[in-house]
């Protein structure tokens, strides 16, 4: 149990900074903020955290499991939907208690994903809640990579 709870550790953190340096790159390379032109900072940003945090923990299960593919898919898939719940459960507590602006508090999924786009992660769509297979398979395909034998791979 110990080696999973610390690829989610390894996930969660290569998450959080993959985020931190992403979203820091895209204000001072266009000056703008990340709520501004949201459908291409959601892409710039979305496709950061779908893809470098799991190569991470793909790395990491190659390296501390004697089944990497499995490891891989059990430190990968908790992130991926628990990242996606969370964030929804978080701003559907905004939107109930009329944090969204509007005061209405009804929480729906369009409300819920247009709020959480718009006032803190531009990447969180639909397609982006849809692409968590692909973070799986990027980490997957990131353990099944051969451990090199005297540097050759």
């Amino acid at each position: 149990m110990k080696k999973y709870v610390e690829g989610w550790f390894v996930t969660t953190i290569a998450y959080l900074l993959c985020l931190f340096v992403t979203v820091q790159a895209y204000m001072l390379t266009t000056g703008l903020p990340v709520d501004r032109q949201r459908h291409i900072s959601g892409a710039i940003i979305g496709s950061s955290v779908l893809i470098l945090p799991y190569i991470a923990a793909g790395l990491y299960a190659r390296k501390q499991f004697a089944r990497p593919r499995q490891g891989a898919f059990w430190i990968s898939i908790a992130p991926v939907v628990g990242e996606r719940v969370l964030l929804f459960l978080i701003g559907a507590t905004f939107v109930a208690s009329g944090g969204d602006g509007g005061g209405d508090g009804i929480v729906n999924w369009t409300s819920v994903l247009q709020f959480v786009g718009a006032e803190a992660l531009p990447y969180y769509t639909n397609t982006y809640i849809a692409s968590g297979i692909v973070s799986i398979a990027v980490c997957i395909a990131a353990a099944s990579i051969r451990k090199s034998e005297k540097g050759q791979l």
